[in-house]
């Protein structure tokens, strides 16, 4: 397996799609606002909130990446490849770890590790993380998984006119993390924080590809 790509790799090489992935959660989160009233909302659980979010997301997404990414429904597991990578959406734990149905599939992908019919070398989630009252998004991310139920190995946070790098200083350098494997759980869960405020444009002037 090739080594896992650095946050400054994705950047590069997915530039014409990262800056939809936050207006595309956006867009989907206000649907779920405007479409369900709040007669309804009050009456679905966490889980049916996701489920009807992650629907809207995915359809959000397939119009703003049409001629971006390729979409990919495997299994319920709808991913859209761009390149070398294929990504979810997914709704995020404040920890920035997705929740999901402990399947065979879905602990390959979190693995980095190849799924049958999908042409892609490395696996991201981009996802939102709500407040603790379920009501607002307060931020947005792109994770590169590190195994089921891990803490990512680097995330990328996401703003309305640029992003951050500097929030998680990654345990391990990012031009070579290391291979995922069968024993690999605790691998990456060790993190630490530090305090960032300068937020990085999107370069725009790149020329698609």
């Amino acid at each position: 397996m090739a080594l896992l790509p650095s946050r400054d790799q994705v950047l590069d090489e997915l530039h014409d799609a990262i800056p939809e992935f936050r207006p595309i959660m956006a867009a989907a989160w206000q649907r779920w606002l405007g479409d369900i009233g709040p007669g309804t909302r009050k009456d679905l659980d966490n889980s049916t909130r996701a489920f009807i979010v992650h629907n809207f997301t995915i359809a959000e997404a397939a119009k703003r990446l049409d001629g971006v990414a390729e979409i990919h429904d495997k299994s319920a597991l709808k991913l859209f490849t761009i390149g070398d990578y294929a990504i979810r959406f997914k709704k995020l734990d404040t920890e920035l770890m997705s929740r999901n149905a402990e399947t065979d599939q879905v602990k390959a992908f979190m693995g980095q590790l190849p799924l049958d019919g999908i042409p892609a070398t490395y696996h991201l989630e981009v996802g939102y993380v709500l407040n603790s009252l379920g009501t607002e998004i307060t931020a947005t991310h792109v994770v590169c998984p590190n195994g089921y139920k891990n803490v990512p190995y680097w995330n990328i946070e996401l703003h309305d006119d640029g992003y951050e790098l500097s929030d998680v200083i990654d345990l391990f350098p990012e031009d070579q993390p290391p291979l995922p494997s069968d024993n690999s759980e605790e691998i990456g869960s060790r993190w630490k924080r530090r305090e960032s405020g300068v937020i990085i444009p999107f370069d725009r002037s790149k020329k698609p590809r």
